[in-house]
């Protein structure tokens, strides 16, 4: 599997996905028939040899934007760009049939960039755009799966920016901002989906780090962010 990951780890904007440890699921940010990226099955064995879907201007341009997770039969991921006002697109993938749907916009809500990953909750996917909304620091958004429908949650800060993926705590979902805060240096937010209540839990210094563009991970309670910048080098990590 490590293998694999080192292959690949030029062609990648972000994460893979697994199955019972045999193949490898993930998108690229460039590549393909016309260079916008692609969705590729690797297998972690070898040969190594990888099945791909490309990503295409009228389906999805821009490469995929974070990793892919399954719910059922499909996987779901986003793009950076292409739809409504180069927003980005939010598609599924069929691994099986190699067939790729996008299925809504972002430019439809306001929205740009969709940079951040999705995280699936109650046959709804959540997930943020980068850009957009009304103070042009992202936005974050709400899919519902079975009817097809994709709506505006909450407007996040002017400067926001975030790149990255919810993570759940105590009903909350959790994910960090690039800017913003209390500080101008990032933050740490919440978000209520029953409320689209937004709530800033953790804003850097600047000492503690700043920009954070890693993955957000709650290990028993602990919050575990990576800063892209600080003056220490290991992982920064908050009680919650």
């Amino acid at each position: 599997m490590k293998r694999s990951l080192l292959i690949l780890s030029g062609l990648l904007l972000s994460g893979l996905s697994a199955i019972a440890q045999i193949q490898l699921y993930g998108v690229t940010g460039a590549g393909g028939t016309q260079n916008l990226g692609t969705t590729f099955i690797q297998q972690s064995e070898a040969p190594f040899t990888y099945t791909h879907s490309s990503f295409k201007t009228i389906v999805g341009a821009g490469g995929g934007s974070s990793h892919m997770i399954k719910v059922g039969d499909l996987f779901y991921g986003t793009t950076i760009a292409d739809g409504p006002n180069n927003g980005g697109v939010l598609f599924s993938w069929n691994h099986l049939t190699n067939e790729y749907l996008d299925l809504a916009y972002f430019g439809d809500i306001g929205g740009e960039l969709g940079f951040g990953g999705l995280f699936h909750k109650d046959g709804k996917l959540y997930g943020m755009t980068t850009e957009g909304g009304a103070n042009d620091g992202g936005l974050i958004y709400e899919y519902t799966i079975s009817t097809d429908a994709l709506v505006k949650k909450a407007d996040l800060a002017a400067g926001a920016l975030p790149y990255g993926t919810f993570t759940e705590h105590n009903d909350l979902l959790l994910a960090y901002t690039s800017g913003a805060g209390d500080n101008g240096y990032g933050s740490v937010i919440s978000f209520d989906p029953e409320t689209g209540d937004v709530n800033t839990i953790h804003s850097f210094t600047g000492l503690d780090g700043s920009s954070p563009y890693g993955t957000l991970l709650n290990v028993e309670g602990t919050l575990w962010v990576q800063p892209a910048m600080a003056e220490i080098s290991t992982p920064v990590h908050y009680s919650i």
